[in-house]
């Protein structure tokens, strides 16, 4: 059995959670035909959690980057976590909803 690697202790998922409920609200109030409420009366909170998670795919992909800089494994790496979830999106998609 192969040993899994040590997890980090990092407030990253608490805050995924946060930006996946800001970009709920903001969906939540678009869906009623309703404007959103704002972060400092500028920026709505959909697209504060949309930000949010750029940040942090930004820091992560450097942080894996930095871990291992060689090109073809960085890319070998991303691919196979991109793309097994994209085929399975794409088939769903295609055999089940689009009949």
């Amino acid at each position: 059995m192969t040993p899994k690697a040590p997890q980090r202790a990092n407030n990253l998922g608490a805050l995924r959670l946060f930006a996946a409920l800001l970009v709920l609200v903001g969906h939540a109030y678009g869906l009623r035909g309703l404007e959103g409420p704002l972060f400092l009366s500028t920026v709505p909170l959909g697209l504060l959690g949309i930000s949010i998670f750029f940040v942090i795919s930004g820091y992560l992909v450097t942080e894996s980057w930095d871990r291992d800089p060689q090109p073809l494994r960085f890319l070998a790496r991303r691919s196979l976590r991109i793309f097994p979830g994209l085929v399975v999106c794409v088939a769903l998609c295609a055999l089940v909803l689009g009949p």
